[in-house]
């Protein structure tokens, strides 16, 4: 299997603020990782818009165990917020995680 449609860059968010301020979110490199885009199935946007989210994109990378919900995604110049993990065997019964993502205007919608 190629994951040859990008490289995806995934960041964890801290909350930086002094006591009684807002929240203000510190973006920290986590990994990179190449991918390759999924579908979207039918079941899955609907599952995801029943409790108020959407799955914008799905991409698979090699597994790694590390990422984790609430995540930040950079994908080009657009940021997403993995929504949730799957960690399975592809095709070639090599394993791999799968992230579905929603897409985020800022880095402050995603929470900690």
């Amino acid at each position: 299997m190629k994951h040859d449609d990008g490289i995806v860059t995934i960041y964890t968010l801290t909350d930086s603020r002094t006591n009684g301020l807002m929240p203000q979110m510190t973006k920290t490199l986590h990994s990179q990782h190449f991918f390759e885009y999924r579908t979207v199935s039918f079941r899955r946007y609907f599952e995801a818009s029943g409790v108020n989210m959407q799955v914008d994109n799905v991409i698979r990378v090699w597994e790694d165990r590390t990422i984790q919900t609430n995540m930040l995604r950079l994908i080009g110049s657009e940021y997403y917020r993995i929504i949730q993990v799957q960690h399975l065997y592809d095709d070639d019964n090599l394993r791999v995680t799968d992230l579905s993502l929603e897409r985020v205007s800022d880095i402050e919608e995603v929470e900690q």
